[in-house]
């Protein structure tokens, strides 16, 4: 609808080829060779060309012409050789085909990206017809991928920031890469300068991306020394070699003229008042003297709440005037403290000063929620103690007397049988915020695969139920082996069980994302026994969702 209405605005309507019948024909594309080569090397042979294919469903009487839409990390031009805008599918055929011919530019840039989408309009700003035919939703588009030799299959190549770049002593230094494995995908990177590792990114999918999925890695970098460094990002595919990246190098300290830029909440205003329950929506306005803002992190009370991050076509003017807005969903009652950091182009950044907010509750009761602090429980093996699981329930207000708070408990793990039985009642004891509900395993001594165990929140008079009135842990028949890197398994009843290595009492951020450009924080965790755990529900909408780990809270 969105391609027929720009034909009509640019007064260039659909139209359907002669001979075409009544029924919309179903076109779709595909990548039938989705590997193109700069070179061969070092095997002897003819380096490949990629190559994309058109089809169509229904009558071939006649001839089906098709517009493609180009975009990929790969230039047209300098990549490879330019691939038309049009194509037709003659008369008597079902396809139609053309290729993708790499060009060797000796420049190490990774697995480069290809993709072309099948349209009946033309590209924005073309005055030209709309074709009368119908796409196929999942085959709308495809991608060649780009590489520069005959033999590699994953490559991780640093994006940000460029090599020759220079930094102010003090900056936070901003190190974005790209991860492409054809056979898998890249889900784990660490960021190193020189011999010694800087960090690490870890993305968690609730469903693995199809191979050749470009996953976009990042990390800052805070108080790195003054001199010389050389970046470079590592990576470790499945059953192959580690691999690492083309080196850049960069100079923190004398040589560095980057201008922090300036960063002001706009709103809420100082000493907004929010009913319980409510969305603050944050706005934050910045201006770099000498570049424009990208990134801009919303914090509450210290802790991160979200991340907004922008990629522009065509980069704001120096000392332009830039506008990012996040919204804190569902604040717990009482006063809150908002800042913003905003982070340049040159990776430089400054907080906003603060703002005072203060959300109050619609009645005089204390605001209640749970959390799964603890959330992975083994049980007891031989002598040994049993492995616990903490459920910790925390109140808004003052900790004024002591606060009866009832749960209920479901999942696939029995109350009184596979664990030690729970009353349905905790105490929130005077002077005191939180109380912990722990959950004791018993060894049932059957093989079983994880078991959930959920406790739910119950009203009560005495207090109001925050949206996050349900929490989840699993109970493990035998200790956990821990892993490398990240592992996400689900297990069964709609639930998805994370375990990230992380060193023990390390204080951890889970933050999720549906685009992997704005970040939410989901909880605060910490690492126990080497490991981080936690299980969600997945939603339908869920299955496009990427999860992060970051340090701190």
């Amino acid at each position: 609808m969105a391609a027929l209405a720009l034909g009509a605005l640019l007064g260039v309507p659909s139209v359907a080829p002669a001979g075409q019948p009544e029924e919309l024909p179903v076109l779709s594309i595909e990548a039938t060779r989705r590997i193109a080569e700069e070179t061969a090397a070092p095997l002897r042979r003819i380096n490949f060309v990629g190559e994309f294919t058109v089809s169509r469903t229904g009558s071939t009487g006649f001839d089906q012409p098709a517009w493609i839409l180009v975009s990929g990390s790969a230039t047209p031009g300098d990549d490879y050789e330019a691939i038309p805008w049009q194509v037709t599918i003659p008369a008597g055929e079902a396809s139609v085909s053309f290729p993708v011919t790499a060009f060797n530019d000796d420049v190490p840039e990774g697995i480069e990206t290809v993709v072309a989408r099948v349209s009946p309009c033309p590209p924005d700003g073309i005055l030209a017809p709309c074709y009368g035919f119908a796409v196929d939703p999942p085959n709308d588009r495809a991608t060649v991928f780009i590489r520069e030799d005959g033999l590699t299959t994953a490559t991780v190549h640093i994006t940000r920031p460029d090599n020759g770049d220079s930094v102010p002593l003090g900056a936070p230094i901003p190190i974005e890469a790209v991860a492409i494995d054809l056979d898998g995908y890249l889900s784990e990177v660490q960021f190193r300068a020189g011999n010694t590792q800087i960090g690490m990114s870890a993305i968690y999918f609730f469903v693995a991306p199809e191979p050749g999925t470009p996953i976009h890695h990042s990390f800052e970098w805070d108080n790195a020394p003054p001199g010389d460094h050389v970046l470079t990002v590592r990576a470790s595919p499945v059953g192959r070699p580690q691999i690492v990246s083309s080196p850049v190098r960069i100079t923190v300290g004398p040589g560095g003229t980057n201008t922090p830029p300036l960063v002001n909440i706009t709103s809420p205003a100082e000493g907004a008042a929010f009913p319980a329950g409510a969305a603050v929506p944050i706005t934050v306005e910045t201006r770099d003297p000498d570049g424009y803002v990208p990134t801009v992190e919303f914090f509450a009370d210290g802790s991160k709440i979200g991340e907004v991050n922008m990629a522009f076509l065509v980069e704001p003017l120096p000392n332009q005037l830039q506008t990012f807005e996040f919204t804190w969903e569902d604040p717990m009652p009482g006063e809150h403290v908002l800042r913003a950091r905003a982070t340049d182009n040159g990776g430089a950044g400054r907080p906003s000063g603060p703002v005072r907010i203060v959300v109050a509750p619609q009645e005089p009761r204390p605001t209640v929620r749970v959390v799964a602090r603890d959330a992975f429980a083994v049980e007891p093996q031989a002598d040994e103690p049993p492995d616990t699981a903490t459920f910790r329930l925390r109140r808004s207000g003052p900790p004024d007397g002591d606060l009866t708070v009832n749960y209920s408990m479901t999942g696939r793990a029995e109350n009184g049988v596979d664990y030690e039985l729970l009353s349905g009642s905790a105490v929130i004891s005077a002077g005191s915020s939180s109380a912990d509900v722990v959950v004791v395993p018993i060894n049932d001594k059957a093989l079983e695969r994880l078991e959930s165990v959920i406790i739910r929140l119950e009203p009560d008079p005495a207090y109001r139920l925050h949206h996050r009135r349900r929490a989840i842990a699993v109970i493990a028949d035998r200790p956990w082996s821990h892993p490398h890197g990240p592992v996400c398994k689900h297990i069964g009843d709609g639930l998805v069980h994370f375990c990230f290595p992380a060193p023990g009492g390390e204080f951890c951020r889970l933050e999720e994302s549906g685009n992997l450009g704005h970040w939410r924080t989901l909880c605060n965790l910490v690492a126990v026994d080497g490991s981080v755990h936690y299980v969600g529900e997945v939603q339908p909408g869920d299955l496009a969702k990427f999860c992060r780990l970051a340090n701190g809270p």
